[in-house]
């Protein structure tokens, strides 16, 4: 079940990628989309939580009004709680404005 959920993850985040650079005029994603490729949609989103630095990219994607299509909006989508901790989610849920 964890890897086809991975999977699913995965392709999710492909397909957020997809939808930005068609949304949002300019947004390009070429480094999000290396890393997907190289480390794999829960690795990537785990690196990306982890970092100290907010990425061009997911200002961009504010910006552009599509929060949606960011990877902290996929890390909290509930199917998916169960591939990040809860300080993954919380962090993702704070970038977002979410946070209680």
């Amino acid at each position: 079940m964890a890897d086809s959920l991975n999977d699913l993850f995965t392709a999710e985040m492909r397909e957020i990628h997809e939808r930005a650079k068609v949304k949002c005029q300019g947004y390009r994603g070429t480094r999000f989309e290396q890393m997907i490729q190289r480390y794999g949609g829960v690795d990537t989103a785990k690196r990306l939580l982890a970092g100290k630095e907010i990425k061009d990219g997911f200002t961009d994607l504010l910006l552009c009004r599509c929060p949606e299509l960011t990877a902290e909006a996929l890390v909290l989508k509930p199917e998916y709680e169960t591939l990040f901790s809860p300080a993954e989610r919380q962090e993702a849920a704070r970038r977002l404005g979410r946070d209680k």
